[in-house]
């Protein structure tokens, strides 16, 4: 729970807010967690709780995701304490709800649905697939595919090393900006020394690389997922534009992909509606705890 805690009071302290679309099972574990940072006192903003399993309901019609509904349930929630120029970060298990389903398209459906808002709004997104409260796991069958939609995490094509068990996982999303490599730098770093994984300077720069290629080719908001695996870690940047054609990409060793390719004991693209993927998996020892 530290990381959720973290990532709406580190809005609130700057003057900013933070909302959460929480379950019911969690919320007052959450909320009491919030409690104790005494935002009060320290000059904070606002923390809003709003029902996960309430605002899931307004978006599904017929068991299905109604995307024109999305603006509609979400802008007003944030609206209640946004502050225009302040920081906004948002976490969810809304997805988490989903996936408890094994409703992975449409979970797929929503994180895009929160991409596109976050890209105009420009807020933080932090979801949650896991309890907070008691950091219990759900079946990582389930977890793996969730992650992304990812084939490549769940089986390994023929002649390649099968990848190891996700044992954590942490994504957030990025405008077509140019300070985005840069922004997106300092959440990889934040999240390997959160995970005691040492060096990090290869996976910082494949995941600068990978996201500089999104902002300067693809043109869109985009997803950075790190997961951890066994002895590597695996970083995927998703965009929402797909190549011009079936061929690859020109791989330059110089260069974007290239540099990604020297770094990486295995990498691929994975092309999707709506855009692709482009991962990478580097071994990676982990110090000590």
């Amino acid at each position: 729970m530290v990381d959720v805690v973290s990532h709406l009071v580190g809005a609130a302290l700057r003057g900013g807010a933070g909302v959460a679309f929480v379950t019911r099972q969690h919320e007052a574990a959450l909320q009491e967690s919030i409690d104790s940072a005494e935002l009060a006192d320290k000059g904070g903003g606002r923390i809003l709780f709003s029902s996960a399993e309430e605002t899931l309901g307004e978006l599904l019609v017929e068991d299905r995701l109604a995307h024109d509904r999305f603006p509609d349930v979400i802008n007003p929630v944030l609206d209640e304490v946004a502050t225009p120029g302040a920081p906004l970060h948002v976490y969810s298990e809304l997805s988490g709800l989903l996936w408890e389903k094994e409703e992975f398209s449409a979970v797929a459906e929503l994180e895009s649905l929160f991409a596109e808002l976050a890209a105009t709004r420009g807020f933080s997104l932090l979801t949650g697939y896991m309890p907070p409260s008691d950091g219990v796991g759900r079946p990582l069958s389930s977890f793996e595919k969730m992650l992304g939609l990812h084939a490549s995490l769940l089986a390994a094509p023929a002649g390649e090393r099968a990848p190891g068990r996700i044992t954590q996982a942490a994504s957030s999303y990025f405008s077509p900006e140019a300070s985005a490599p840069a922004k997106v730098r300092a959440f990889a770093r934040e999240v390997l020394a959160r995970w005691h994984v040492a060096p990090v300077d290869d996976a910082v720069l494949v995941a600068s690389e990978l996201s500089t290629n999104a902002v300067v080719h693809a043109g869109s908001s985009f997803s950075v997922m790190l997961a951890r695996q066994g002895d590597g870690i695996r970083v995927a940047v998703t965009d929402q534009t797909a190549f011009s054609d079936e061929r690859d990409p020109d791989v330059d060793e110089h260069h974007g992909l290239g540099i990604v390719a020297q770094l990486s004991r295995q990498w691929g693209i994975e092309r999707h509606e709506g855009g692709k993927s482009i991962w990478s998996e580097l071994a990676v020892p982990t110090a000590a705890r």
